[in-house]
């Protein structure tokens, strides 16, 4: 059976000098997940390179560029599309947030502390991964 409709998103844990992640605050009038917590990044667009997209989804997210990013984990799930995430991780070049419209609010937080949030499995799981490199 052919794979028609495929969204591919890319993701980053993006980690400050004490090793905190980053999470942000989706908008209250997003249509997926309003207030929902999640990753910086997004879908890769057609002919995007996913490394140029995740930097580019992190910039416009949360104003801020990461250096040394590079794939960790990857995650499938099935639906209504056929949902492949990269997971990065990379080092925040700077901590200074400022938010897209898209997002209400960020929190830096430890790797393990993510199964405090309301977030998708993969990321759970990834999350912890991030304790072990």
């Amino acid at each position: 059976m052919a794979i028609i409709n495929v969204r591919l998103l890319a993701k980053i844990f993006v980690l400050n000098e004490k090793g905190e992640i980053l999470l942000l605050q989706r908008s209250r009038t997003d249509e997926r997940r309003p207030l929902g917590w999640d990753l910086p990044g997004g879908n890769v667009e057609y002919n995007e390179d996913p490394n140029q997209a995740v930097l580019r989804e992190l910039k416009e997210e949360a104003s801020i560029t990461a250096s040394d990013s590079q794939v960790f984990y990857v995650g499938t799930e099935t639906g209504s599309h056929y949902i492949v995430t990269l997971l990065y991780s990379g080092v925040a070049d700077s901590t200074a947030v400022t938010l897209s419209f898209e997002h209400e609010r960020h929190q830096w937080i430890k790797p393990e502390e993510i199964t405090d949030f309301d977030m998708p499995q993969k990321y759970v799981t990834a999350a912890l991964m991030l304790n072990r490199e």
